[in-house]
This record gives structure tokens, sequence and C-alpha cells, in this order.
């Protein structure tokens, strides 16, 4: 009796070492930079399902669908915020409040992404501080 869940390749190649030499060409095309890293990323993840290292089932039961919605709700937060001013109000309010000193500056920027990551995941984080160090530096 077979593993159902056992990978087959074309001419018998061990799936582990094939699959390590995708992630390799996968992370060297992005390291490259020249190409779009998403669609490098996604070239990558189909090369591995259609060579047969990966069933397309367990490819899709990899998928974390939580993490993605959580982005994709706080993008949307972000660019609305965005549009409303939001952030330009909070990168002027912050400058003034330490007279635009560039010590003081880095200071507080340190001091919210700290409260923030204290209750958000580092990602959401981010999303979140960049655009007001953006907007502080323009």
């Amino acid at each position: 009796m077979t593993d159902p869940f056992a990978p087959h390749l074309a001419f018998g190649f061990d799936p582990m070492w094939v699959t390590v030499t995708v992630l390799a060409v996968t992370y060297a095309a992005i390291i490259v930079g020249r190409h779009n890293r998403a669609a490098v990323g996604l070239i990558g993840a189909a090369v591995v399902i259609i060579i047969g290292a990966l069933d397309q089932d367990e490819a899709v039961k990899g998928i974390d669908w939580d993490t993605i919605g959580l982005l994709t709700g706080m993008m949307i937060l972000v660019s609305i915020s965005r549009r409303s001013g939001l952030f330009q109000y909070l990168a002027i309010w912050s400058a003034q409040r330490v007279r635009a000193s560039p010590a003081g500056i880095l200071l507080m920027l340190q001091l919210v992404t700290a409260l923030l990551s204290a209750v958000l995941n580092n990602v959401s984080t981010a999303i979140l501080i960049v655009p007001v160090t953006l907007a502080i530096v323009e």
C-alpha cells in the first residue's frame, strides 16, 4: 500500500532536494530584485505544485487565512486613514511636541512603535508606523 501523501516526482528525484532547489532559486531571484517579489514567490510555489513535490490540497492547507485576513484589514484601515490625513496630522503633532528635534522625533517614533508592538503584531505595527515616518520625513 502506498502512502497517499507521498509526493511523486518525475525522474525519481528526491522531493526534499527538488523543493530545496526551487526555494534557493526563488530566493536568489528575489534577492537579485529584477522581478516582482510576489510574482517570483507565486511562480516558485506553482513550480513545486506542478512538478508534484507538493499536492495542491496540501498547499492550500498551508495558507493561514486568519493572517491574510488580518493584514488585508490593516491595509484597508491604513489606506482609509492615509486619505483622511490622519498620518500627516500625527506626524505634525509628534514633530511639534519634540520641537522638530531629530533625536526627539526618533525617540517619539520608538516609543509609539514599542507601544503598538505590545498590542499588535509586528507587521501590523509596521503598516501603521511607516506612513507616519514617511510623512515626518517629507
